[in-house]
């Protein structure tokens, strides 16, 4: 089976290592047009704001590590720039050098995302005025700063990222200003609640300038003015627009497949599109609002992940199914907190909606991996350790993942008709590990798979069990029967070392 996936962040880089774990001889390509994947783009403004430093905390993966953990192509700077369902291959575009071709495929995976909203309004080309939505957008955006010292900045929009990037840059000593054309900061929230919101970016400085409409922009003394509906312009020294996204579906639309809401890609709940063997995730498709059953659109990390992990699950022979996203989401605002899921209390009561019940109730393990849980980088990460023992859970029910514990050393350590594998490094390793193991890395472990001996069960560990997972599913895939230690060898360390301080507080007398 050979799959190409179009977009290598957040959907279509889930939905590739998930496709690999089930499937081990699948051939996988992602097309990736910028220079960078697996990356979380509410992460880039802390980077602007010096809280994060490196460039490589920005992206969770390179091409070159996801081939050597999963043996998938992941081609950066390669733009599919059209679809032919009928004969089922893409054309892509090299951007380093020009070249041009084409590449059949079985499955397609669809997901490009959004980009960001750009208004037709005079003066959107200048030089200091930029987007943040890429990785490239951030270099870009902390280059201008470093180089030019800029001491103002107006942001355009008062959204997640608005606010995130306000917050930051005001860190570095700038003067900033968030002019918006709703009365209120962050819409998803009721009016009252925003209010609390812009008394703590007015308590740190920044400026509100609200239910005002930018009409253009005009370069003028070194700096941006930006021009204001029926009101006196404002000046400063760089201008960010970050009034929203737009799906990105130019090449789902030119392949003639079933558009929605701003032209967003329609899927049913599979993640499948209207044309057969392709399928969508993230940003730039339409779902199904878990609230009201209305279709949305709603860019977040979180859901977008899940979907191409339903893609993946429905590629490779299974019947995952989306249940449609809650837009569960949280934002630091200096020393405040502000989370929302679901819908706000203005939208519930014009959709009729009681307000004091309760949005999801009544679950069972499995459906942990459903729930609509809220990212920001502060906080949490895109995939909630909440959805991941979800989708554990989900792996041991299915037979997808079958396990050991703590209490079953004794047995397998004395067992000769089975295979006890630690798939950490040779440092980890060296440090510590378990009588009767052989150390093989999982980044080794495909190259190395004849040093294991057929026929016997295969019983793996690593530091925290994510990398035995991988392990058990390059085995299973070449025919092994495979048990992954529950907890990892840092719990296995952790509850011995403690076992054995309680005997020797005992054996001494001590008071315990």
């Amino acid at each position: 089976m050979k799959v190409i996936i179009v977009g290598g962040v957040a959907g279509g880089a889930t939905a590739a290592a998930r496709i690999r774990r089930l499937n081990e001889h699948a051939e996988i390509t992602v097309f990736e047009r910028s220079g960078y994947i697996s990356y979380a783009n509410c992460g880039l403004p802390y980077y602007i704001g010096d809280v994060i430093t490196d460039p490589g905390e920005l992206t969770l993966q390179t091409p070159e590590s996801f081939f050597k953990r999963f043996h998938i192509n992941m081609k950066i700077h390669h733009e599919v720039i059209s679809i032919h369902p009928e004969r089922k291959t893409v054309s892509v575009k090299n951007l380093e050098n020009g070249e041009i071709f084409e590449e059949k495929y079985d499955k397609l995976i669809l997901s490009p995302g959004a980009k960001p909203t750009q208004p037709r309004l005079p003066g959107v080309g200048i030089d200091k005025l930029f987007t943040l939505r890429t990785v490239e957008d951030t270099f870009r955006i902390k280059e201008y700063i470093n180089k030019n010292h800029p001491k103002s900045a107006v942001l355009a929009g008062g959204g997640f990222i608005g606010l995130e990037l306000a917050e930051n840059l005001m860190e570095l000593g700038m003067d900033v200003t968030i002019v918006q054309r709703p009365k209120q900061l962050m819409n998803p929230f009721d009016p009252d609640m925003a209010s609390m919101i812009h008394n703590e970016m007015r308590k740190h400085g920044i400026k509100l300038v609200l239910g005002y409409t930018v009409e253009g922009f005009k370069e003028k003394d070194n700096g941006v003015e930006v021009l204001l509906k029926d009101n006196p312009s404002l000046q400063a020294d760089m201008v960010v627009l970050a009034i929203g996204v737009t799906p990105d579906t130019v090449l789902a639309k030119e392949a003639g497949l079933e558009l929605g809401i701003k032209e967003s890609i329609v899927v049913n709940d599979r993640m499948e599109t209207s044309v057969p063997d392709i399928y969508a995730a993230g940003d730039a498709v339409q779902v199904k609002h878990y609230v009201t059953g209305n279709d949305a659109l709603i860019s977040l990390a979180g859901p977008a992940n899940k979907q191409g992990r339903i893609i993946a699950d429905n590629i490779c022979g299974g019947d995952s199914r989306y249940l449609g996203s809650q837009g569960s989401s949280v934002i630091k605002v200096f020393d405040m907190t502000a989370a929302t899921t679901g819908i706000n209390e203005t939208n519930a009561k014009k959709s009729g909606l009681e307000v004091d019940t309760a949005i999801h109730a009544g679950l069972n393990a499995t459906q942990l991996k459903d729930l609509d849980l809220a990212y920001a980088p502060p906080y949490s990460s895109a995939k909630d350790p909440v959805n991941m023992a979800g989708f554990m859970i989900d792996n041991i029910a299915k037979g997808t993942l079958k396990q050991w514990h703590l209490e079953d050393i004794d047995k397998i350590s004395r067992d000769k008709s089975v295979v006890l594998l630690d798939v950490r490094t040779v440092d980890e390793f060296n440090r510590g590990h378990i009588d009767g193991f052989k150390n093989i890395p999982v980044d080794e472990l495909r190259e190395r798979i004849s040093e294991i001996e057929k026929g016997k069960p295969v019983y793996l560990i690593c530091q925290s069990g994510l990398r035995s997972y991988i392990a058990s599913r390059i085995l299973e895939g070449n025919g092994y029967e495979t048990y992954n230690f529950s907890g990892g060898f840092r719990f296995y360390d952790a509850v011995v070392n403690d076992r054995a301080l309680i005997e020797r507080a005992y054996a001494c007398g001590m008071d315990y």
